[in-house]
């Protein structure tokens, strides 16, 4: 038995639901958990507020809780010393309660380093535990796990998925620049920004309209002249005007 452990996300549902719809407004999320429901036996979602969760544990909305930076002489952030170690010590104790389970082969952390790192030094020497490298261009990330889906499909197996998902690339970085939209204040800077600040759009969704791939999404455009063109019909979808 196979099991992966990704973490949360930051932009999340506003309403209660089962944890890994809680996640996926984040579209690397999305295409992450395609992946782990096809070549993995059961996978599992690492919360900065719960620990380590079931992804169809049922959830009700809450304040994301970021996880501290720790320097040498001090813990920067809103934790406190108690809570941090609260946190690891929940965390290290569900791992090593999946490792006693001797069905389990591997367990494989799709987390990046600020997770991995407060928990690796009980891990790091186990032969059945290991972090999975994880893309730092968002993009980059969404096409790989979608690309591994279609490998698992077309017979690579999981390991050859996971050198493709974990290899390194910097793909386009995404620069800052203008949104637009009827109904709301311009906007200047990143996707990522946009979504966080307007929770009811997509990142990827924005990340293709900041390509030039789709001319909007839910009334945000790049191109200013087309604000003059969009319209919502009575379902309150948006579209141009040909």
């Amino acid at each position: 038995m196979r099991i992966a452990i990704t973490n949360c996300r930051s932009m999340k549902m506003d309403y209660e639901c089962i944890a890994e719809e809680m996640y996926s407004k984040s579209y690397v999320f999305r295409a992450q958990k395609d992946f782990f429901h096809l070549a993995y036996d059961e996978y599992y979602i690492l919360s900065s507020y719960y620990g380590v969760i079931p992804h169809d544990k049922i959830l009700k909305p809450y304040k994301s809780l970021h996880l501290p930076k720790i320097s040498r002489v001090k813990l920067e952030g809103d934790w406190t010393v108690e809570q941090l170690n609260m946190w690891i010590n929940s965390t290290v104790g569900f791992i090593e309660h999946l490792l006693r389970d001797a069905r389990i082969d591997a367990i494989d952390f799709y987390i990046t380093n600020p997770y991995w790192n407060l928990i690796k030094k009980n891990f790091k020497n186990n032969p059945r535990v290991r972090q999975i490298t994880q893309q730092r261009n968002n993009p980059v990330g969404f096409r790989k796990y979608n690309e591994a889906v279609d490998m698992f499909k077309n017979g690579s197996d999981l390991e050859e998925c996971i050198t493709h998902v974990s290899t390194l690339d910097k793909g386009t970085p995404e620069l800052e620049k203008w949104f637009f939209h009827p109904n709301e204040d311009k906007f200047f800077g990143k996707c990522h920004h946009l979504a966080k600040e307007y929770d009811w759009a997509d990142e990827g969704a924005l990340h293709r309209v900041s390509l030039g791939k789709n001319p909007h999404h839910k009334g945000w455009v790049i191109d200013e002249s087309l604000l003059g063109k969009l319209y919502q019909t009575d379902s309150g979808q948006w579209r141009v005007k040909k």
